[in-house]
Parts: C-alpha cells; structure tokens; sequence
C-alpha cells in the first residue's frame, strides 16, 4: 500500500503527540497521586489491581495486568511492603509464587488513590462530550490491539467482559459515587 506524504507527515505528527501526552500524563499522575495520595502512580496501579484481582493475586497476575516485567513489579511490591500498604506470602499451590494482599494502610491508600484518580478524570476529560470521549476510547483501542499484534501477543478480548476489568470499573463507580455524596 502506497502512502501519500500528507498520510506519512499526519502518521509522524499523530505519532510525535501520543509520545508526548504520554510523558505529560505520566508526569501530571505520579505528582499528583504522590502529592494527593501518598503513593507513587505505579504503587496506585498494583493496588487496584490487588484489589479488583480477588484473592489470590501474584506478582506475576500484577506484571502480566500492568504490561511490566516482573523483576519491575517485585520491586514496587518490596518497596510497598516495606511502607506497610500490602504483604506477600508464598503459595501454599505453587511454592514459586508469592500471594500478595493488601493491608489496611493500602486499603486507604487505594480509597485515596481512587478519590485523587476520580477528580483528576473529571478535570482531564471537562474538554470532551460524551461522544468525542466514545471515539476517542475506540481510536486508542484500536491502535492498543495494533501494539499486541506487533508484539507478537494474542489482542486480549473486548474489556467489557474481562472481570478484573469489571471490578476497577465498579471501584471507580465506588468512588465516583462516594464523590458525589
């Protein structure tokens, strides 16, 4: 397929913005979850996805959810662990993997997190209707299914039935609500 030099010049523009927003967004989320919240964004993430993972949650489950590597991950859980916010224990199945739940301090730290993530969507996403929000999240899917298959990964299913997906949904809701209220 032949591109044109607008396509190539809008692709690299295109291309040059996501790069951008993502070292913006990147930086806005980890002062503001650190500052609001008391955690860094990536120990904000493992907890939501210790908490909406249901028991039992490994570190491996955490990297594959995360898209990270696991000596990355067991890294932030040890430094997590060492601020009391959640405990490891190795599995009584699988003596390799070690379970990971989260204390009361990391059960405020997400109810924080998830206050500071509810605002924060709120001010990022006043500049969008409803339907520019639509067709943004479906440019983004689309281009994240793209990723997988360049990675050589299987594009995991639509989200609406993944049931980790599911629960930080309703954790969201949870917050949104609480929020409101």
């Amino acid at each position: 397929m032949a591109y044109g030099k607008r396509y190539i010049e809008t692709l690299n523009t295109a291309f040059l913005q996501l790069h951008n927003l993502q070292g913006l967004l990147g930086k806005l989320e980890e002062g503001t979850y650190s500052l609001k919240a008391g955690v860094t964004y990536q120990q904000y993430l493992v907890l939501i996805v210790v908490e909406a993972g249901g028991p039992p949650v490994t570190e491996t489950l955490i990297a594959k959810r995360l898209q990270r590597n696991l000596n990355t991950i067991s890294m932030i859980v040890d430094r997590m662990e060492k601020k009391g916010l959640l405990v490891r224990r190795w599995s009584e199945v699988d003596r390799r993997q070690r379970q990971v739940e989260l204390t009361k301090k990391g059960k405020d730290a997400l109810n924080k997190g998830l206050k500071v993530g509810v605002e924060l969507r709120k001010r990022l996403g006043q500049e969008f209707t409803e339907n520019e929000l639509e067709e943004l999240t479906a440019l983004v899917t689309k281009l994240r299914d793209r990723v997988f298959k360049e990675l050589g990964q299987e594009v995991p299913p639509p989200p609406v039935g993944n049931a980790i997906r599911q629960q930080v949904m309703r954790l969201y809701e949870k917050a949104s609500t609480r929020e409101r209220g």
